[in-house]
């Protein structure tokens, strides 16, 4: 009887660690899959960007932050700097360069 105990004893403890084993593994599989489409997903918003600025065109994906002088676009770990022409008389205002910067460095610009 003390033998059968113990034997489903050691068979309980072996489950508990598989299930503890997959549980962990599952995770991981999940948390891997998911920072590969967060990655996708901005390496696609960047080069969207990065093509629109190298030409001439405003981004999609960064928001305005627009004071009062040139607008300037606020992305994911990216910023683009457009440079218009106020006086333009067919449209208002007409841009002239943009630049795109991550951190401090320019990785892409343009001018007319």
């Amino acid at each position: 009887m003390a033998l059968n105990i113990h034997l489903l004893y050691e068979r309980l403890k072996f489950t508990l660690k598989r299930v503890k084993e997959v549980k962990t593994k599952k995770f991981f599989n999940a948390l891997a899959i998911f920072l590969a489409v967060a990655l996708t997903a901005w390496s696609g918003m960047f080069i969207t960007d990065f093509y629109r600025s190298g030409h001439l065109m405003s981004p999609i994906f960064a928001t305005c932050v627009n004071d009062g002088g040139d607008p300037t676009y606020k992305g994911l770990g990216y910023t683009v700097a457009v440079k218009t022409d106020r006086d333009c008389e067919c449209c208002g205002s007409h841009i002239i360069a943009v630049t795109m910067y991550v951190g401090e460095k320019t990785v892409s610009a343009s001018i007319t």
